[in-house]
């Protein structure tokens, strides 16, 4: 048994994985290259949620001094009802929530990556006005966050491949 889980261990040392949020073999980490991310302003108030949620993932100290790279993201939601009663009344709704982002190096103004994180959160809908008005707030809540999880990790992956040369700067 204990030969098997060496043996594992061994095996997997060799495979080439390394922690995404580790340290580069040239130096540096993938959280220095996040926290160096300026997140531009995003329209309305789940837009302001959005850049909330995103500063708490990429950079939580706070917006970069001189940062090296800006984020723009524009947010789209939909709303779609998708629990129908006989009487032809909603009961159930799925918020919709699509971030396209791009980064670009400000030095050079050169488009580093781009892409779209999408979320798709439910909330039912009742015969309290109030209670449904808080069930999509929580809905909507939970989307952004998500979506901000998302971008995060998509970033991160791309500086890791950055920083290990599988992708051009």
């Amino acid at each position: 048994m204990a030969a098997g889980v060496l043996l594992l261990a061994g095996a997997l040392a060799g495979c080439g994985l390394r922690p995404l949020y580790g340290e580069h073999p040239a130096g540096g980490t993938t959280v220095g290259e996040l926290q160096t991310v300026r997140i531009l302003p995003i329209a309305d108030r789940p837009g302001q949620q959005l850049h909330n949620a995103l500063r708490n993932e990429l950079n939580p100290r706070g917006q970069p001094v001189d940062p090296r790279y800006n984020l723009s993201v524009d947010l789209e939601i939909q709303e779609q009802e998708v629990g129908v009663r006989k009487d032809e009344t909603a009961t159930r709704a799925n918020l919709i929530l699509a971030g396209s982002y791009r980064l670009v190096r400000n030095a050079d103004k050169v488009l580093m990556t781009r892409g779209v994180a999408k979320s798709i959160v439910s909330y039912n809908i009742v015969d309290s006005e109030f209670g449904t008005y808080a069930a999509e707030s929580d809905a909507r809540d939970r989307g952004i966050d998500q979506l901000a999880q998302q971008m995060r990790l998509r970033l991160a992956a791309y500086f890791e491949r950055l920083a290990t040369g599988a992708v051009a700067p």
